[in-house]
Order: C-alpha cells, then sequence, then structure tokens
C-alpha cells in the first residue's frame, strides 16, 4: 500500500541541466590608487565570467552606491553615436557615452547627486570599455564610496585612466 501511495505523488519535471563555464579562481582583481582633490581614491577591478566590477572608494568611507550597465545591446542596430558625428560638428565627442547603454542604480539610490554621479561614471566607464574591446558583453557593475558628491573633470578623467589601467 505505501508503494502505491509513493507511485501517485506528482513526479517531478526533468530540468535541463545548466551550463557551466569554467573560469580562473580567484577572479582576476588589480588595484590602483591616487590622490583626487586632496583624498586617495582606491579603484579596483575584478574580472568575473559574467560581470566586470569596479569599485571606487575613498578614505574610509564603505561601498554605498551600486550602479549596473549591460554592455550589452539590446537592440543590434544601434552604433556608435561617435562614428556619425563629424569632428568638426562637436568637439570632445569622443567623450561622449554611448547611446545603448543604459546605467540602473540597484543598491544605495537615496542621494540623488550621488546617484547622478555614479550613473554618470557607470555609463562612462561602459562607453571606455564598449570602445576599446567592442566584444565584451558582461554586465558592469560599478560600486562607489565617495566623500563627496560631486568630481572635477580632472579626476573624473583620473578615474577612467586608473580603470582602463586595471583593466588591460
Amino acid at each position: 500500500m505505501a508503494a502505491q501511495l509513493y507511485n501517485d505523488l506528482p513526479q517531478p519535471i526533468p530540468q535541463p541541466i545548466p551550463t557551466v563555464t569554467p573560469t580562473p579562481f580567484p577572479a582576476r582583481t588589480r588595484q590602483a590608487a591616487r590622490m583626487l582633490d586632496g583624498l586617495r581614491t582606491d579603484l579596483s577591478v575584478t574580472k568575473f565570467s559574467d560581470k566586470i566590477m569596479v569599485t571606487i572608494a575613498q578614505e574610509g568611507y564603505g561601498l554605498g552606491h551600486f550602479v549596473h550597465v549591460p554592455l550589452e545591446s539590446i537592440d543590434p542596430t544601434l552604433t556608435d553615436r561617435r562614428s556619425q558625428l563629424h569632428s568638426d560638428d562637436l568637439e570632445g565627442a569622443d567623450l561622449l557615452p554611448l547611446p545603448h547603454l543604459t546605467a540602473t542604480t540597484i543598491l544605495g539610490g537615496g542621494d540623488p547627486e550621488l546617484n547622478t554621479l555614479g550613473q554618470l561614471l557607470a555609463t562612462q566607464i561602459a562607453s571606455t570599455i564598449a570602445a576599446s574591446t567592442p566584444e565584451e558583453k558582461r554586465l558592469l557593475v560599478v560600486g562607489l564610496g565617495l566623500r563627496r558628491r560631486q568630481i572635477k573633470s580632472e579626476d573624473f578623467m583620473s578615474v577612467l585612466e586608473m580603470t582602463m589601467a586595471c583593466l588591460s
């Protein structure tokens, strides 16, 4: 009788076995540090098999704001806006973020100024990665622990330079 009750139970639906992509462990991490506006700023880049994580922290400030940017275009017809601009049309067009990249705050979005800065930094880092490595399709995650909610343009460029140095 017990065997009959067991046979009457619904059987589990077979699930496909997920594909596992072997990757080196631990994930490759590179770090850099600079003084930006009188504050030590530490940056690290960790490359996982499915994500690239960039963290930027200043003097004792813990990571409290995270933004992500998918590097893969949803619409393959989108092209690099910079290739559509003539150099005479817009000076500094190479600094514009790619139009298909959208940053989304995933944690710590309570401060509007930090939210704007985080999304700007993440989109620009993603644009730099996409321009230098067009085949890159991983998700970019940027974590911030910044003392100030605004940064000077030269410090912004320094953050991009540090990021690219760590990515290479």
